[in-house]
């Protein structure tokens, strides 16, 4: 399973194509915080379909530069990883992000 996770997207989705290749060939990416620049839902959608663009197979956390409303559109939109675990085959992960 090759995973690819990175943080600090602070709205520069453009920034995503410079790690393209990786990103299209993953199985899953993992967003780990500050996704927006003290942003909401709108801008953590933005960011979540840029992501989906590379791979579909995404989970997130929500980072201290980001609304504390993200984390409830995370958990809403299914593929929020703060205070959670999930389990991918064998592979167990757990998350913890902020702002709660």
């Amino acid at each position: 399973m090759k995973i690819v996770s990175f943080g600090d997207v602070h709205m520069a989705i453009g920034q995503m194509s410079k790690i393209a290749l990786e990103l299209a060939t993953a199985d899953l990416v993992i967003l780990s915080g500050d996704l927006t620049n003290f942003g909401g839902v709108e801008d953590t959608t933005k960011v979540l379909t840029a992501a989906r663009s590379y791979c579909p197979t995404i989970l997130a956390l929500p980072g201290n530069l980001d609304r504390p409303e993200v984390i409830g559109f995370l958990r809403a939109d299914n593929v929020a990883l703060h205070g959670e675990n999930r389990r991918i085959d064998k592979l167990g992960l757990f998350g913890c992000g902020g702002p709660t």
